[in-house]
């Protein structure tokens, strides 16, 4: 038999998560959101997509530069949209993450998916990294042209 769901014990775990991932207690925030999740399995807990969304952020944010966590994060940001496609803040967690992985193609691909002005304002500068990389020729930005060629083209129709 499974674990009992109670949905009030889990909004309280889930704010506790993220009241340590604001203070930036990774490790005790990550319990926190493994934990949400395993109470929420099999549910339709409306905070889960936002959990993993969390464990993702308190995943990655402690070392961007960790190859391993950052694909750890990354598949949590994939659970997450999977969970809630509309999730705007896994889809701007997942820009700077593919940005330090140097995919920009996807990371422009999720960056066109925002709908939220804060989210595209916070987006904004992890996309700007990319035009130091191209003035220093970095040769993942020629494999990125195609992908910054339609986010020029969707921003200058707005313009």
């Amino acid at each position: 038999m499974g674990i009992k769901y109670d949905e009030k014990e889990i909004v309280n775990i889930f704010m506790k998560g993220d009241s340590l991932l604001t203070q930036q207690k990774y490790e005790q925030t990550i319990e926190k959101f493994l934990k949400v999740i395993e109470l929420s399995e099999n549910t339709n807990f409306s905070y889960l997509s936002g959990a993993y969304t969390n464990l993702a952020k308190a995943t990655w944010e402690p070392d961007p530069l960790d190859l391993e966590k950052t694909e750890e994060a990354l598949g949590y940001i994939k659970t997450a949209l999977q969970l809630k496609p509309s999730n705007q803040a896994a889809r701007s967690l997942a820009i700077p993450i593919l940005v330090f992985m140097k995919d920009f193609s996807s990371a422009i691909k999720y960056f066109l998916e925002l709908t939220s002005k804060e989210a595209i304002n916070h987006s904004i500068t992890y996309l700007n990294m990319m035009e130091t990389l191209a003035i220093k020729g970095d040769p993942s930005i020629k494999q990125a042209v195609p992908a910054i060629e339609e986010l020029y083209q969707s921003y200058k129709a707005i313009a």
